[in-house]
C-alpha cells in the first residue's frame, strides 16, 4: 500500500466522518461537560490535540461539525480549569470511576490472526462485561441505574459509575478495586491455616467470599478430582482442607487462583486520575464504528448497531488477506489481495483498519 493510497483512504473517511458530524441535530451529552478536558485525535494518532474545554454543549457541536476528529476523548477527571495545559493548574475536583474490558486483556485462543476481532471474540467480550456488571452490584452495591455502560468503538466496553460518592476516590483506592476484581491480591487473607485446618471462604458468603467459593465448587463439579461431591460439601462449610492428599495451603491457593471467576480490567484506565476517555456515542477512526452508548447489553451487537455509514457500494483494494467476517448479520468475504465491491459501512470499517484503501 501506497503512502498515496493510505492518504486517500484517510480523506476519504475524514468526508464520511465530516458528514456524519454535520448531519448530527445536536452532539452526544456528557456531563459536566465544562468542567471536562478534550483531547482529539487524527486517522494516524489517537490523541494530537488536548487541554481543549468547551463552554456548552453548542460550543462542543460546532466544534465535532468544524473539525471532524477521527478520534474524540475527555478526561475521566473534572477540573476547576480544564483548558490550563500544566496539570496542576488544572485544579483537580475529582474522577469518574470508569472501568476498562478489552478483547486483548482476555487471553482469547481462537483459530485466526493475532488483532483480528470475530463473533467469537464480542461473545467472550460481552460476557466479561456481565460479569463486571454482577460484581459491581453484588460486592460493591451499586445499583443498574448506576451503571452507564458504552461500547468503545473497537474492542471493548467501558462501565462508568454514575455516583458522586466516587468521585474523590483516590489512586490507591481505585487500585485496590481493580485489585478486588483480578484476583491480584493476597489471598492468605482469605485462606488460611488454623489449628491444623485450612480455613477459607463459603458459597453462601456476599461479595469475594462467596465468589471465590462457588466458582471453584462449580470447576472441582465438573473436574476428574476423587470425592469430588465430600470435598464440594466440606467447602460449603469453609473446610478447605478437604482437598486430596498433596494439596497443602500453598496449592490449594493456586487452585483458587486458577478457578476463580477474574475480570481483566485495564487498572490504568481506573487509577489514573487524569486520564482520556473516548467520548460515547462519538466515531471511531480506528474502526469507523460508533463508540455507542449500551441500553440493552442482551441485545447488542458491535457488528450490527455500530455501523453508522450507509450500504451504497463503494469499491476497494484489500491490500492484505483478510478473514471472513459478519456484519449487519451478512457473511462477507474472506478476501484475497485486489479489488472488491462493498457496502459503504464496510469499507469504511476494513478502510479504518487499514485492510483496504478507498478512494
Amino acid at each position: 500500500m501506497s503512502g498515496n493510497d493510505m492518504l486517500r483512504t484517510k480523506l476519504w473517511l475524514k468526508g464520511l466522518f465530516s458528514d456524519y458530524y454535520s448531519g448530527l441535530d445536536k452532539p452526544p451529552p456528557v456531563s459536566e461537560l465544562h468542567r471536562r478536558e478534550f483531547g482529539f485525535g487524527s486517522f494516524s494518532k489517537k490523541i494530537v490535540v488536548r487541554h481543549r474545554a468547551f463552554r456548552d454543549q453548542k460550543e462542543l457541536d460546532e466544534y465535532l461539525k468544524r473539525e471532524a476528529p477521527a478520534h474524540v476523548s475527555h478526561s475521566t477527571a473534572r477540573y476547576e480549569f480544564p483548558a490550563a495545559e500544566d496539570m496542576t493548574e488544572k485544579v483537580w475536583l475529582g474522577s469518574d470511576l470508569v472501568f476498562d474490558i478489552d478483547i486483548g486483556d482476555l487471553n482469547l485462543k481462537h483459530q485466526h490472526e493475532s488483532g483480528w476481532i470475530c463473533e467469537e471474540c464480542f461473545t467472550a467480550l460481552k460476557e466479561e462485561a456481565y460479569k463486571l456488571i454482577d460484581f459491581l452490584g453484588d460486592d460493591f452495591g451499586f445499583a443498574k441505574d448506576e451503571l452507564l455502560v458504552n461500547f468503545s468503538g473497537s474492542r471493548g466496553y467501558h462501565v462508568r459509575i454514575k455516583n458522586e460518592k466516587v468521585l474523590t476516590l483516590d489512586s490507591k483506592a481505585r487500585k485496590e478495586i481493580c485489585s478486588y476484581l483480578s484476583l491480584d491480591m493476597n489471598l492468605n487473607e482469605l485462606i488460611v491455616e488454623h489449628e491444623g485446618m485450612i480455613l477459607g471462604p463459603r458459597p453462601d458468603q456476599h461479595g469475594l467470599k462467596g465468589r471465590i467459593a462457588k466458582t471453584v465448587i462449580n470447576r472441582i463439579a465438573n473436574s476428574e478430582m476423587k470425592n469430588r461431591e465430600w470435598v464440594i460439601k466440606q467447602i460449603g462449610e469453609g473446610n478447605w482442607g478437604a482437598f486430596p492428599r498433596g494439596y497443602g495451603l500453598k496449592k490449594v491457593i493456586e487452585y483458587i487462583r486458577d478457578a476463580a471467576v477474574r475480570i481483566p480490567v485495564d487498572s490504568r484506565v481506573t487509577t489514573d486520575l487524569t486520564h482520556l476517555i473516548r467520548m460515547a456515542d462519538t466515531l471511531h477512526g480506528g474502526s469507523s464504528l460508533l463508540a455507542k452508548t449500551v441500553s440493552n447489553l442482551d441485545r447488542f451487537n458491535p457488528l450490527s448497531d455500530c455501523f453508522v455509514f450507509n450500504d451504497m457500494e463503494t469499491e476497494v483494494e484489500f491490500v492484505m488477506k483478510t478473514p471472513e467476517l459478519v456484519a449487519k448479520e451478512q457473511t462477507f468475504g474472506p478476501f484475497e489481495k485486489g479489488r472488491a465491491r462493498l457496502p459503504r459501512y464496510l469499507a469504511a470499517y476494513l478502510g479504518a483498519k487499514g485492510r483496504c484503501t478507498v478512494g
